[in-house]
């Protein structure tokens, strides 16, 4: 059971839609500085507010008909949606794909944080499945694990692809896959975990993390906002580690074959790639080249 613990006599401010738009308009400064430093980075600062202002706000407006709903259900399904949006976005980055690697990386990230989200819930937590509790761990889970997951990911193919003949001699010499492997998947796996590991060695020192800031903001004791905050930060690191392990070794095993061979399955990645970003990047670059014009001829 869960004890509240919230510091008395505490209002929370209400945020309204005018508190939004006045901060939104300190972007325009700059977006003004980039244009007087000729940055052309004006459109992209725009466009990259407004989709955070539309896609929060839908966040917001979706999660409380779920909450509402108090269907597990329901909490489950856009649970698998948010696994896939990350998915997406993880494949989306790296030079160089193959055929399965998208199916690979959806079920990984969605069995690893499933996982470690239902551990927090049953566990530490002991509500079970409540959309209050679980998207929002779920959506942590997922969203401090892609950055990691998308740069092992990247490291592992983009190595394997560029460095094939390293590995095919290894191979060639007696060395199992894993053996001649082994130095790419320990580059991969370091690069991916630094930024999870500094983020726990600087929380509470250099800055407070998300989760804790929301908390104390929301009327919570600091006490328990800090709790809170480091079993999250242990979850989360404990959970990309799974992540990463377990994806960059499947990535070898597709490329690199049961009989130590090295396969052709590695090919460079499209230029117009799907993912939940594609429409709003091809706005923003159309933006872009709009702006450069207006400036340009002005």
């Amino acid at each position: 059971t869960i004890k509240h613990s919230s510091i008395e006599d505490y209002k929370q401010p209400y945020m309204s839609f005018q508190s939004v738009l006045i901060t939104w308009a300190l972007l325009l400064f700059t977006a003004f500085a980039s244009v007087k430093l000729e940055l052309h980075l004006e459109a992209s600062i725009i466009v990259s507010s407004i989709r955070c202002v539309v896609q929060l706000s839908f966040l917001g407006a979706i999660l409380l008909p779920i909450f509402n709903a108090k269907n597990p259900l329901l909490v489950l399904c856009y649970m698998m949606f948010m696994s896939l949006l990350a998915a997406l976005e993880a494949v989306a980055r790296p030079a160089y794909t193959y055929d399965e690697m998208f199916l690979q990386v959806f079920c990984v990230m969605t069995g690893v944080q499933f996982l470690t989200c239902c551990y927090m819930l049953y566990a530490v937590l002991g509500v079970g499945i409540e959309a209050q509790f679980a998207i929002p761990i779920m959506g942590m889970l997922l969203g401090n694990s892609l950055s990691g997951v998308s740069l092992s990911t990247s490291t592992v193919v983009t190595e394997l692809a560029e460095h094939r003949g390293t590995v095919e001699h290894a191979l060639s010499l007696g060395a199992s896959r894993w053996e001649a492997t082994k130095e790419l998947l320990v580059k991969s796996a370091t690069l991916g975990l630094t930024p999870s590991i500094n983020q726990i060695s600087v929380a509470g020192v250099v800055a407070i993390p998300g989760m804790m800031t929301g908390q104390i903001i929301g009327g919570a004791s600091p006490e328990q906002a800090a709790r809170y905050q480091i079993v999250l930060l242990f979850l989360i690191n404990a959970s990309t580690t799974t992540a990463i392990l377990a994806i960059s070794s499947l990535a070898i095993s597709t490329v690199v074959d049961g009989r130590h061979c090295f396969r052709n399955s590695l090919k460079p990645a499209r230029k117009v790639r799907m993912s939940p970003s594609t429409l709003l990047n091809a706005l923003r670059d159309w933006m872009v080249a709009r702006m450069s014009t207006m400036f340009g001829s002005g």
